[in-house]
């Protein structure tokens, strides 16, 4: 490898993602520059290779759901240290307008987002801004968390976002529909939450294998039964407190 330079997944348009040599970023005033760990693949960034995303403007490196370490920082830095391992909630607001006031910095018209509006994580070096830090979007890791368990880190606090807000709490049913990585996350949290019963329903074999393995009261194989009427039938014709769908299937929603 050139002195400089590092490697990275580049996304170059529809089902074209290449491995290249790019310019390693400089350390960016007042922020970070982090030596990548692992990162994970989001669907988000798998669904790049079969269909368009007009967010991801090519070329473009993608990834955002990372561990890395410090390598250099700010001298404004004092949070932070060389060789601290790190993640980040990788969609940066702005904190200042209407919106961001209002707890709504996801939908902030000025957020920036690893990975869509910034250089990603599949990377061997990650830039992150100053602003990352002033927002609090940077997080320490753990000592005895793995980094390929912290990567999760970003999906899981999409799931907590979620389960806050359908307010899933104690001695609930919960019905997850979509036994994928945020359908078995999501089942997970919700067992931690509180739920007294957690159901999942799965179309595909290799998934409903998975679900099995997980601390959930059933699993519903929906390529099998229909899964409104078996979800009555466990619940005693009451159905569930909370259903959340995690399977982009109109059918699926519409149930």
């Amino acid at each position: 490898m050139r002195e400089g330079k590092m490697l990275a997944a580049v996304y170059q348009g529809i089902g074209k993602i290449k491995v290249e040599e790019v310019d390693k970023p400089p350390l960016p005033l007042g922020g970070l520059l982090v030596k990548v760990s692992c990162c994970a693949i989001c669907g988000t960034d798998y669904k790049l290779l079969i269909t368009e995303n007009p967010r991801f403007k090519p070329p473009l490196i993608i990834g955002h759901e990372f561990v890395g370490r410090v390598v250099e920082k700010g001298a404004e830095v004092t949070d932070f240290q060389v060789g601290d391992r790190l993640t980040m909630a990788t969609t940066i607001s702005c904190g200042r307008c209407e919106l961001c006031h209002r707890g709504l910095g996801n939908l902030c018209e000025s957020r920036i987002c690893v990975g869509t509006d910034i250089p990603g994580a599949m990377a061997e070096y990650l830039a992150i801004p100053a602003l990352a830090l002033q927002r609090g979007n940077v997080l320490k890791v753990p000592d005895g968390l793995s980094d390929e368990a912290a990567a999760l880190s970003e999906p899981l606090g999409c799931a907590i976002n979620a389960q806050l807000i359908a307010k899933v709490g104690l001695g609930q049913t919960v019905l997850i529909v979509g036994a994928g990585p945020l359908g078995c996350l999501h089942a997970e949290l919700a067992r931690a939450s509180g739920a007294l019963k957690v159901y999942l329903t799965q179309r595909s074999e290799p998934r409903l294998s998975l679900a099995r393995k997980l601390a959930v009261d059933a699993v519903i194989d929906a390529s099998a039964h229909d899964p409104v009427s078996e979800v009555r039938r466990l619940t005693q014709g009451q159905g569930a407190d909370v259903v959340i769908v995690t399977a982009p299937n109109p059918k699926a929603q519409e149930e």
